[in-house]
């Protein structure tokens, strides 16, 4: 996106300077004027009370009736819900009922329908089981093929991933098949009062400072957030939860990697995973 300045309508006021993130603005002579490292993200253009700052990125916005509620991808760790699954889960839930739309959850592997069981007690009103034996072990191609097929389906205004191994390999190879943006690594998510767009929260330049993203133009809304950020979501044995088994139609080129063999390390006490 290319953005400039009309240097005849600037008044200095320097409001743009203050917004910038990566210091790319300057004033000059009572002129604002930009320089190597501006990186086009607009976030002057808002800031310009004056409209004197332009860009060639089109106002217009397309329809996105028709994507609504929120998606939790769910990992498992052996048999049960990964514990980042359960945090994931609780910010779900605030940004649900901060949204007014429904939270549905999604999980994928072998024997999926016993871990959507367990998932059901934390919130959503819906859980995916994608169930199938090839799905066993994580492999990136059947579970991308899976997940965003139930994407396109569903039409979820928001999808969340949890910044796990597998789910920084599994959510940018779904927001390409989905042909949308993602904001890796969020340890914030809020609801913006005023569009309902999701506000993605990360840190930048080694967690100096932190930039706040916005889809304001695509759907779904993706993002990756980091483990142990998030409250964990507490489970709620009176809300109904609906589990809903789905057979994969899964084509001979998700397949094409195969599991050989699988060995477990553990670094200062953790796991490796």
């Amino acid at each position: 996106m290319a953005v400039w300045i009309e240097t005849g309508e600037c008044t200095g006021c320097r409001l743009c300077v203050k917004a910038c993130p990566y210091g790319a603005v300057e004033v000059i002579d009572r002129k604002a004027a930009l320089n190597d490292r501006c990186t086009g993200c607009g976030a002057c253009v808002e800031s310009c009370k004056h409209s004197c700052i332009r860009t060639d990125a089109s106002s217009a916005v397309p329809d996105l009736t028709g994507w609504s509620g929120m998606l939790v991808v769910c990992e498992l760790r052996g048999q049960s819900p990964h514990p980042a699954s359960i945090e994931l889960l609780g910010a779900g839930c605030r940004l649900s009922a901060a949204a007014r739309e429904p939270l549905e959850a999604v999980v994928a592997g072998s024997g999926a329908m016993k871990a959507a069981a367990e998932i059901a007690r934390y919130g959503a009103s819906v859980v995916h089981a994608i169930d199938d034996p090839e799905l066993a072990e994580y492999r990136t191609m059947p579970f991308a093929s899976a997940i965003s097929s139930l994407i396109q389906d569903r039409k979820p205004s928001v999808v969340l991933f949890s910044a796990t191994h597998a789910g920084r390999d599994l959510a940018p190879r779904i927001a390409r098949r989905l042909c949308v943006g993602l904001t890796a690594d969020c340890t914030g998510l809020e609801i913006d009062g005023e569009s309902g767009n999701l506000r993605q929260t990360r840190p930048a330049f080694g967690g100096n400072v932190t930039a706040t993203i916005l889809s304001k133009t695509t759907r779904p809304q993706m993002t990756t957030v980091r483990p142990g950020v998030m409250e964990p979501a507490r489970p709620s044995a009176g809300k109904p939860c609906e589990i809903r088994g789905i057979r994969p139609v899964l084509g001979a080129r998700d397949l094409l990697a195969r599991v050989v063999a699988r060995t477990e390390s553990r670094v200062s006490g953790r796991d490796v995973r």
